[in-house]
Order: C-alpha cells, then sequence, then structure tokens
C-alpha cells in the first residue's frame, strides 16, 4: 500500500517481489511518468515525503488479485483507478506485443518538474544523505575499485564522441538550461564543488 500521509488517500496493489515493485513506483513518481495520473498529481503536489510504502498482507502468489481486491473494497479513498483487482503478473506477451509497447513509448519525455516540486526533491535526497552519510572507502577499497575501473577501460574503452554526437548534446544541454534554469546559488554550489574535487 502507498498512502499519502498527508490526505490518508491509498494506492492498493500487488506484487511478487515487493523491494522492486516499490523501486518501480518512486522511479515512475520521480520521472513523472507514472501510469496512475491520479497518484502522479498528489506526487507532484505534495512532494515525496508525503508518501509512504508499506506491506499490509503476505500470501501466496495465487491469492494475490484476490487479496488485493479485498484491500481495495476495504478502502474508500484510494488513487487506484480500477475498482477490480489485478495484475499482468505471469503473463507472457508476443514478441509483436512487446514491440508496440517498447514502439509507444519511444520518443517520450515526462513533463518538466516545477521549480517546487524540484526544491521539494532536493530537499528529500538531502535529508536522506544526511541520515545515511556515506562511509569513508579504505585505500584497499579504493586500490580494488580503480583496478577494477581500468578493467573495464580495457575492455571496453570509451569513443570520443563525434561531432555530430557533441553538437546533439550540445543542444540538448541548450534545451535543459532553456526549460530548467539553474539558480545563482546552484551554480555557484557546482562552482565551488568542482573546485574541491580538483583541487582534493
Amino acid at each position: 500500500m502507498i498512502r499519502n500521509t498527508l490526505d490518508g488517500k491509498v494506492y492498493v496493489g500487488q506484487a511478487a517481489d515487493i523491494a522492486l515493485r516499490k523501486s518501480q513506483h518512486l522511479r515512475a513518481l520521480r520521472r513523472g511518468d507514472h501510469r496512475n495520473i491520479r497518484m502522479q498529481r498528489a506526487f507532484v503536489r505534495d512532494g515525496e515525503t508525503a508518501f509512504e510504502f508499506s506491506t499490509i498482507e503476505e500470501c501466496s502468489t495465487e491469492q494475490l488479485t484476490e487479496r488485493e481486491q479485498f484491500w481495495i473494497d476495504a478502502h474508500s479513498y484510494i488513487y487506484n483507478i480500477c475498482p477490480a483487482g489485478g495484475s499482468s503478473l505471469g503473463v507472457k506477451r508476443s514478441a509483436e506485443t512487446r514491440a508496440k509497447i517498447s514502439a509507444a513509448k519511444i520518443g517520450k519525455t515526462p513533463a518538466p518538474m516545477s521549480i517546487e516540486a524540484r526544491a521539494r526533491s532536493v530537499a528529500t535526497r538531502t535529508a536522506r544523505w544526511a541520515a545515511t552519510p556515506k562511509a569513508k572507502e579504505s585505500a584497499e577499497a579504493g586500490k580494488r575499485r580503480g583496478e577494477s575501473l581500468r578493467a573495464r577501460w580495457a575492455v571496453n574503452p570509451k569513443k570520443p564522441p563525434s561531432a555530430e554526437g557533441r553538437l546533439r548534446m550540445s543542444e540538448s544541454a541548450k534545451k535543459r538550461w532553456k526549460e530548467n534554469p539553474l539558480s545563482v546559488e546552484a551554480i555557484a554550489r557546482a562552482t565551488a564543488s568542482r573546485a574541491r574535487n580538483f583541487n582534493g
């Protein structure tokens, strides 16, 4: 269950792998292209910190749809668009169907986040980082990581982008800047961070 702690509205779903399904929900909500438009709009409006995930029942895969329906019926204030439970768990789609789904997604980009939504997202990530600080890497671990990176580079060396590729990257960066310009404070922070990394 995904619950909006601000208004109590919930989304009820089913999954064979709960951790994976949670990450899929969050990834789509953060991108702004979740299939459930009701929950997506609430996520943009209220921010990620307003939503909590919980496991309300565990059962066999054969009972998933039945129990999902039970919990949908148990809540009257829900995001679920379809009143009947169900999922595509175990469905084997044909190559033609998979190709159609893939083609439908090509060229679609999520709507840019508003300034307020970006600010909430940054605040959430900052708080999460502060709560779980990154442990300092040991000399041995750093050496192993360096050796691993060099080995991968030797097998798959990175090719420099072509003139056309550089032009496309430049145009893409200009478009992103035009749609979502950075604040003066953000530019100052990025400049200071690069200077620290360069000097350190």
